[in-house]
């Protein structure tokens, strides 16, 4: 029904005829929740345009207040069929491009808005098309740039733009004031920015949960940062400021949270720094690609030193490695929809890792707050894909490149601390389960490793004489913070039995570091 008879299509034209209609934006939601089979065919390039428009063009329509409506009723009721629903949304934006309020964050209470159902399921649906795909990935950058071609991107930014006192210029009243006999309109009570009332009308991410419209948008907008196509629109829309103001947000002080909210509230913090991590450290020499002539704006950003936007806080490291742990072994997210697990999966969280570590304060951090356990997860996911027993068909050459690239810059700090457990080192080298992890992995990928992957390999048999190793450290106390499973930081007897087996060639040591 959805691709064969075009059923995608025809709701999503009846839907931009009709976006007070929110049952259709659901059914959208069901057709692109599906399996990637269908989806990837409901997607295709032409299909996925024109069914992007409609969604985008609803979700414009429901977000406006009664206000707003009223003023543009003329444009969104008129159904001549000679103009496009490209047209009417260009027409939109280019009206929200002259208005005062087009950059002030939208009010999170649904009520504010002329069909809220509406664009909670337009925003669900666009996440579903956003959404990574390892067997097509074709299919969500058709989405990103169909996206990001609408002009709809400001508007999404506005569901997840922290609200303060000074965009609180308009409330509506709570009450009004004493009536009399007569027939007089009553005088409303003059509203005030009270706690209760700031704490209403404030766009905190402690309300983000899983059926919220800002969790759907700020998962759109990390797919978008996944996609490298629409990375210089995103930075040119303000992209980084707004989803740095959310990774850095701070509760007010002396105000108590529960414990849902605070748990809720981290994990929104998270995604919007992994985001940040995508679109700013995915890119130029620093990431091991050769130096281009010319630095986009995500690279310049990148590249500032004053630049603060890919630094993790202490609490985001040890989160960060939790959830790489949680993913690759297929565990339950909490806060996280399960529609949302190819944003959050195991390749995803490597590429993420992989951005946060072209800043050396993270590789610092990392070092000392997580220590040998990431190292251990890390070596992990390439031994995985050296000996083909990954669990996950996520963990491709990719996944396993990010891992190696990411253990490589950690391993300058393995030098004066604790880099991986003892059983992981021989005396002889090339008996050493590190030794034989990182040659069966070249060995099973011969002609296929990128040279930034090939260095990183070559580094780190080089150091392996010289990093430290240390059985006692795993279980040291200042790693207690870290949630992580007994299991997580073992290797599955197959997995050990099969790398036992890998016979190699003496190794010859590099030059001893320099220490200082």
């Amino acid at each position: 029904i959805a691709f064969i008879h075009r059923g995608a299509r025809i709701i999503g034209d009846l839907l931009s005829m009709d976006p007070s209609c929110y049952m259709m934006a659901l059914v959208l939601v069901s057709f692109t929740s599906t399996d990637d089979d269908l989806c990837n065919e409901i997607a295709s390039r032409e299909e996925e345009f024109h069914l992007v428009g409609s969604l985008t063009y609803a979700l414009r329509v429901a977000s406006l207040t009664e206000e707003e409506f009223a003023i543009r009723k003329h444009e969104i009721i008129n159904n001549d069929p000679s103009i496009s629903t490209a047209e009417r949304l260009v027409t939109l934006v280019a009206e929200d491009e002259f208005s005062k309020d087009s950059n002030k964050p939208l009010s999170p209470i649904p009520a504010v808005r002329v069909f809220p159902e509406t664009a909670r399921w337009c925003l669900s649906a666009l996440k579903n098309l956003t959404r990574p795909s390892i067997m097509a990935p074709s299919r969500s950058f058709t989405a990103a740039h169909a996206i990001a071609h609408s002009g709809i991107v400001k508007h999404i930014l506005r569901y997840i733009t922290m609200t303060n006192e000074k965009h609180i210029d308009h409330i509506e009243p709570l009450g009004t004031g004493s009536t009399s006999s007569d027939d007089k309109t009553p005088e409303p009570i003059e509203p005030s920015l009270t706690e209760d009332t700031l704490e209403a009308y404030s766009n905190d991410p402690k309300n983000w949960d899983a059926t919220s419209p800002q969790d759907a948008a700020l998962f759109i907008l990390m797919n978008l940062c996944l996609s490298s196509v629409v990375h210089e629109h995103m930075c040119k829309c303000g992209t980084v400021s707004i989803l740095l103001a959310v990774a850095n947000y701070q509760p007010p002080l002396g105000r108590s949270i529960p414990v849902d909210e605070a748990q809720t509230m981290r994990f929104q913090k998270l995604k919007s720094r992994i985001a940040l991590s995508w679109l700013l450290g995915g890119e130029g020499s620093h990431y091991g690609k050769q130096k281009q002539k010319s630095l986009s704006t995500a690279e310049r950003a990148a590249q500032d030193p004053n630049n603060k936007a890919l630094v993790l806080s202490d609490q985001e490291a040890r989160a960060l490695v939790e959830l790489l742990a949680n993913v690759l072994h297929r565990r339950v997210i909490t806060g996280a929809p399960s529609s949302s697990a190819a944003t959050l999966s195991t390749k995803c969280i490597l590429y993420a890792i992989r951005c946060l570590l072209t800043h050396f304060e993270n590789r610092a951090k990392l070092s000392k707050l997580a220590g040998p356990k990431l190292n251990i997860l890390l070596m992990k996911v390439i031994a995985m894909r050296a000996t083909d027993q990954s669990p996950l068909d996520e963990i491709d050459m990719e996944s396993a490149e990010n891992a190696l690239f990411s253990l490589y810059l950690l391993s300058s700090f393995g030098f004066k601390h604790v880099f991986l457990p003892y059983w992981f080192f021989s005396i002889n080298i090339a008996k050493s389960l590190m030794t034989k992890i990182l040659v069966s992995f070249e060995e099973a990928n011969i002609g296929n490793m990128t040279p930034s992957a090939q260095h990183a390999k070559d580094q780190l048999l080089l150091r392996i004489k010289y990093l430290c190793f240390d059985e006692l450290l795993v279980a040291s106390p200042k790693f207690f913070h870290l949630q992580l499973h007994e299991s997580d930081l073992k290797f599955p007897s197959p997995l050990l039995a099969s790398l036992r087996q890998v016979q190699v060639n003496e190794i010859d040591p590099g030059a001893s570091p320099l220490l200082d």
